[in-house]
């Protein structure tokens, strides 16, 4: 399954220059990537061999949030960083597999005294109350999710709801992560039979673990990093972008993402960013279904490396990227209340540590109530802006996402449609018959209609028996003028003529029996 991951990154080489993309992100992937300052412009190049991009930016119209590389080739000039610095924008580095390498945004609140409480709550009852609320959260969230995936989940459902009510009656940090892990087991045991549509030219080499979410641990490693198959690669991704996003609320709020409540203090390990992501990770498992349930994939958005190690390429890894500003509003009012509650462990003048909503701008004054729980955490997901779609034929990327074919497989498809229509119909008739009806007599409407054709004759012929001549030219002159305003639904209803016969009568084409005469006479003084 090793493929040239060199020649499925797809992006036009041109000479123009190139904006800002989806939501405020600009994506750099590729080879040899720069990113420095011209004559007050960032001014940006990349991409792959011959297949290269180069843009310029400026500092009032770009509406620049983000700045994402994805890779390790190239370089980013400090009067580069600079100019982000400036116009308000973070700068993010990934590596390919998806791990954090630098995540740098503007500082905000630097207050001793709350990064003082913040190491302090891990040993404390705030810590723990606040972990308790944290993992809550996560679970109300996950049983959400469960209701959206395939087959049976109860059993998922069963075990979050006993980690719920264990958490409810306990404090204890060990025992609040033995709980969390038990609920976790279950429900990534929920996800396995997730599945991923690939194009149908694809499946034939696609390797059947692929097919599947399967296990959330790599089956190369044992751990849930270094993913072995698409699932877990593009989940994998999505909690790498949802962790850049935590890390920067936490730096722009004053705490420290490294001083950690549930997650014990590693070296090169934001374990509190760790923390604050819980209950937002179910979000981002939420987005991937959707993303699951939606989108074709094509076997050359994914890489294999010689160890087995799936990985994601271009352009589907720029369309996750651009989804940090999204995930970046869920995290501001949680990371926000977190401090909120740190802060309220330190008094000021007999006062809480005021802590203001740098992130949100919710509050403007402390006219607020004192007390702030963890927000509830749903598992909506947001709107899904993945940009791209393959097409379910032969796998090539196309440019309008809310098509399903590209133009060469579109044929093949609608004769694969009627095809199947017509197999259906047949079939149908099949059953029919089998069971007695003939539809090609019309079945049980045909003897319906022929019931009511009945009557309607024996009510002419009993007419005419009791009536006399009568000339059609009455009916013009004195009847038909006033139909013309009537509806043709209330002469149908009226009558118990069809709507079409009312239609040729109004319009001169038809002359009712007399029977009817009288009944159409009458309307017109309704």
């Amino acid at each position: 399954m090793v493929q040239n991951h060199t020649t499925n990154v797809q992006m036009e080489a041109s000479e123009r220059d190139y904006g800002v993309t989806v939501n405020g992100v600009l994506v750099l992937t590729g080879y040899g990537l720069h990113v420095g300052v011209e004559r007050g412009h960032l001014v940006w190049s990349d991409g792959v061999g011959r297949q290269r991009r180069q843009g310029r930016l400026n500092r009032a119209t770009c509406g620049l949030k983000r700045l994402v590389v994805i890779g390790h080739a190239g370089n980013v000039t400090l009067e580069a960083l600079r100019w982000l610095h400036d116009v308000g924008a973070s700068f993010i580095q990934l590596d390919a597999d998806g791990t954090v390498i630098v995540t740098n945004g503007a500082a905000g609140l630097d207050d001793p005294r709350l990064r003082r409480a913040q190491a302090l709550a891990a040993g404390n009852e705030i810590g723990a109350s606040l972990t308790r609320s944290l993992l809550e959260s996560k679970l109300t969230a996950q049983a959400e999710v469960l209701a959206r995936l395939p087959g049976e989940t109860e059993a998922a459902r069963t075990s979050i709801a006993t980690a719920q009510a264990g958490m409810a009656a306990t404090e204890d940090l060990a025992a609040l992560r033995v709980l969390e892990a038990h609920a976790a087991s279950a429900y990534w045991g929920a996800w396995s039979a997730v599945p991923i549509r690939f194009a149908k030219r694809d499946l034939p080499r696609i390797p059947d673990h692929w097919c599947m979410f399967g296990q959330r641990r790599s089956e190369i490693t044992g751990r849930s990093r270094s993913a072995s198959n698409p699932i877990n690669a593009l989940l994998n991704y999505l909690y790498a972008i949802l962790e850049t996003e935590v890390r920067l609320a936490t730096i722009a709020i004053g705490l420290d993402p490294g001083l950690g409540l549930m997650h014990a203090d590693q070296r090169n390990r934001d374990s509190f960013v760790l923390d604050v992501i819980e209950p937002l990770r179910p979000r981002a498992d939420a987005y991937l279904l959707t993303m699951l349930e939606e989108r074709t994939f094509a076997a050359a958005e994914f890489f294999e490396m010689r160890e087995g190690i799936c990985r994601l390429v271009p352009p589907l890894s720029t369309s996750l990227a651009e989804t940090g500003p999204v995930f970046a509003k869920l995290a501001a009012p949680l990371v926000e209340k977190v401090a909120y509650r740190l802060g309220r462990s330190v008094t000021e003048a007999g006062k809480p540590l005021a802590i203001p909503t740098l992130l949100t701008q919710s509050r403007r004054s402390e006219a607020r109530a004192d007390v702030r729980t963890i927000p509830s955490i749903t598992a909506n997901p947001p709107k899904l802006l993945t940009t791209t779609t393959a097409c379910r034929g032969c796998g090539v990327i196309l440019d309008d996402p809310s098509t399903h074919y590209c133009e060469a497989c579109l044929p093949e498809y609608r004769n694969e449609q009627i095809e199947a229509f017509s197999a259906a119909g047949r079939a149908k008739i099949a059953e029919l018959r089998a069971a007695g009806v003939d539809p090609s007599a019309g079945g049980r409407n045909a003897e319906i209609r022929a019931a009511k054709l009945k009557d309607r004759w024996a009510a002419q012929r009993e007419w005419d028996a009791e009536g006399g001549e009568v000339d059609p030219e009455v009916f013009r002159r004195e009847i038909l003028p006033q139909l013309q305003g009537v509806s043709l639904t209330k002469l149908a209803e009226t009558s118990g003529l069809s709507v079409r016969y009312c239609g040729l009568i109004r319009r001169g084409l038809k002359v009712p029996h007399p029977r009817h005469w009288q009944t159409l006479h009458s309307m017109h003084r309704k």
